[in-house]
């Protein structure tokens, strides 16, 4: 049975940290200056004239998620469409699946460690917890786990160079 490795924030292996989407790599994305991955998920739970939009691109990790959820408990913002650019989508759309997707990519394209994470995880079974919140306003975990699963295989295969910071 392959060995495992749990894909957290909080995790003691420092490749579990650097494949979260809430571990910072500066990037930028469709023109954007963001923090983390998460940056670019979290601000689409907010429309682009709420401050808050703008505020998730600056933050990253458990910052700008507890956005999110304070706005859900607050029952203000998160209005049930994410917001990204000129786009008005459905929260649980393709669309928006599709800028995750996109936005994982542009971190392992860009950020040397997370890349290398992913290289040397090869052969591990990965694993992410969720919350069921975090199922519809984050990123989805069978989700998440394909998309890391795809890059990792064309890393392997060569095909996803490795970037030069």
């Amino acid at each position: 049975m392959p060995e495992r490795l749990s894909v957290s924030y909080y995790g003691a292996d420092w490749r579990s940290a650097d494949l979260s989407n809430l571990t910072p790599g500066p990037m930028e994305f469709d023109g954007v200056r963001v923090r983390c991955v998460e940056s670019v998920v979290q601000s689409m739970n907010f429309s682009l004239d709420d401050p808050r939009h703008a505020a998730c691109l600056d933050l990253c990790g458990p910052e700008c998620k507890s956005m999110m959820y304070e706005a859900i408990d607050a029952a203000a913002g998160c209005d049930g469409v994410a917001h990204w650019g000129s786009l008005v989508i459905g929260i649980a759309s393709d669309e928006r699946l599709g800028i995750i997707r996109r936005a994982m990519e542009c971190k392992f394209s860009t950020v040397a460690s997370a890349w290398e994470a992913l290289r040397l995880s090869h052969g591990l079974d990965l694993e992410y917890e969720t919350s069921d919140m975090d199922e519809v306003f984050s990123v989805p975990k069978r989700f998440f786990l394909d998309v890391l699963s795809e890059i990792r295989l064309n890393i392997v295969r060569g095909l996803f160079p490795r970037p030069s910071r």
